[in-house]
């Protein structure tokens, strides 16, 4: 689009962006097998849970005034430096751990994924994010859905609930953590009766985790429907969740980011005006604060790339959805289709696709719905065509690559 567009450079920009995403979504497509998928999803989670550990950690341990600025406040953003990236991230980490405490191997990672949760819930509630809440109920309500084990998710859900639900209320009541006027005495107070509760409550919840086992065979012997209770508490957890966080404050901004998007896509409907070109745009429109994107992933493509751009995007999106229908046989298939539902679903109302550390998160668990689906899951041999092919299409990247590099600079 960088031919028509009214920022060239800009929209430079985001071609390398995307290319380094389809050279990273191609590796992975390359190097992940069907009895690989497990340890994806599980080093997606644990990447989740490091990340959010170590933003938790800096405001547990924090010995100084908490920083703020104008977009966050003091909501927990770091280190990915935007608080509803954090937000998703920890979201998409819940459902990680949560599926995969289901289909977990043995006991020791069962508990290991359980002990998990208390932590990712305690980070997504410091982010305040209710766009990452709204994505965590999507994905949760496909995984009841979808998933094949449902008496083991339902009873992974309630051994669980406690701790989670503990989890969140102790860093809502923890009010100094997300108080810019707190005094370091206050934080490092409040801190330490924070971090000594989410220790306790990932033990318990790794001790609990034993239960599994024993209440889905329970379970499984009642003749109730799973889906009433199981989406009957979804809906009540979530409902709680979204109140806490403050559902009055809406959408804020964002319908007005939204409405400029949409009268660029009225101006040129068909081909946009060129990627990257939202923030001219919206300041040509009068807008009191400028932004960079429309915050959703779907409108800005429509607006800055007109019918067409947003027909290929929702093209190579949909394939992991149509991947996931058509396949029915590999156990962490549900586990990988809640947590892309999640990622999409907060696409459509935040900048994710700017934030690669989103993104790539969201396509490696579209890589396991991906591989899920192959038809031949046995090791194939790869000829000599084959090996041309590829070799030549990442050539192909890289020269596309440095010639978008040499033009911008």
């Amino acid at each position: 689009s960088a031919a028509w567009s009214s920022a060239p450079t800009q929209s430079l920009h985001d071609a390398e962006r995307g290319l380094v995403y389809v050279a990273a979504l191609l590796a992975f497509l390359l190097l992940v097998e069907s009895a690989t998928i497990h340890d994806l999803l599980g080093g997606v989670a644990a990447g989740a849970v490091l990340v959010c550990g170590y933003s938790l950690g800096e405001r547990l341990l924090a010995t100084s005034k908490i920083s703020t600025d104008v977009v966050s406040g003091t909501r927990l953003n770091e280190p990915l430096g935007y608080t509803n990236a954090l937000g998703i991230l920890a979201a998409i980490g819940v459902l990680l751990s949560l599926g995969l405490a289901v289909h977990a191997r043995n006991r020791v990672e069962r508990a290991l994924w359980a002990s998990a949760t208390p932590l990712l819930l305690a980070a997504l509630a410091l982010t305040e994010s209710r766009g990452a809440v709204v994505a965590l109920a999507a994905g949760l309500g496909v995984l009841v859905v979808v998933e094949a084990r449902r008496a083991e998710l339902v009873a992974a859900a309630l051994v669980l609930s406690a701790s989670g639900a503990a989890a969140l209320l102790s860093t809502l009541r923890a009010t100094s953590l997300r108080s810019a006027n707190a005094t370091p005495g206050q934080l490092s107070s409040a801190g330490a009766r924070l971090t000594l509760a989410l220790l306790v409550l990932m033990l318990a919840s790794a001790l609990a985790s034993l239960a599994i086992g024993p209440l889905a065979a329970r379970l499984r012997r009642q003749r109730l429907s799973w889906m009433v209770p199981a989406v009957f508490a979804l809906a009540l957890t979530c409902a709680a969740a979204v109140g806490v966080l403050g559902v009055d404050r809406a959408l804020g901004p964002r319908v007005d980011y939204w409405r400029v998007a949409w009268h660029e896509f009225v101006q040129n409907p068909w081909l946009g005006s060129g990627a990257a070109t939202f923030f001219q745009y919206s300041l040509r429109a009068g807008m009191p604060v400028a932004v960079l994107d429309a915050h959703s992933l779907f409108l800005e493509t429509l607006a800055e790339l007109g019918v067409l751009g947003l027909l290929l995007l929702a093209a190579a999106l949909v394939v992991p959805l149509v991947a996931a229908v058509r396949e029915h046989e590999h156990s962490l298939a549900s586990v990988s289709l809640g947590a892309y539902v999640a990622f999409l679903v907060h696409a459509g109302l935040d900048w994710d696709w700017e934030m690669p550390a989103v993104t790539l998160t969201g396509l490696l668990v579209a890589v396991g719905l991906l591989v899920a689906a192959r038809v031949d899951r046995d090791t194939i041999a790869i000829g000599l065509t084959a090996r041309i092919g590829v070799a030549s299409a990442a050539l192909s990247v890289a020269v596309i690559a440095l010639a978008l590099r040499l033009l911008v600079d």
